[in-house]
């Protein structure tokens, strides 16, 4: 349960690309196949990259975070996600547009 609770800004943007992207593909033959597998990947791709950032903070910093508000006082970690945040946005627009040109 303890390794659910890391994973705050993946939820996040599950919630939010749920909400943007699912009715992008309802005029498509097979609407709900392809915004689910959409979903899908964008997700994953969204939890696998936070595990990583998660990892290598964890790692490399020797630190224990005992919860969540003191893992993100830390400046490096702040610095990290903003880049996880970005590569995030950038991920979602290239497979969306691969999805839209593809499909």
């Amino acid at each position: 349960m303890i390794v659910l609770k890391k994973f705050h800004f993946s939820y996040f943007f599950l919630f939010f690309t749920t909400l943007m992207f699912s009715p992008s593909f309802i005029r498509y033959e097979n609407g709900l196949a392809i915004t689910l597998i959409f979903l899908f990947l964008v997700n994953i791709s969204c939890f696998a990259t936070e595990f990583f950032v998660i990892k290598h903070y964890e790692r490399n910093h020797q630190q224990n975070f005992s919860n969540r508000n003191e893992f993100l006082q830390n400046e490096k970690v702040r610095m990290g996600y903003a880049q996880f945040v970005g590569s995030q946005f950038t991920i979602t627009l290239l497979l969306f547009l691969v999805f839209i040109w593809f499909i």
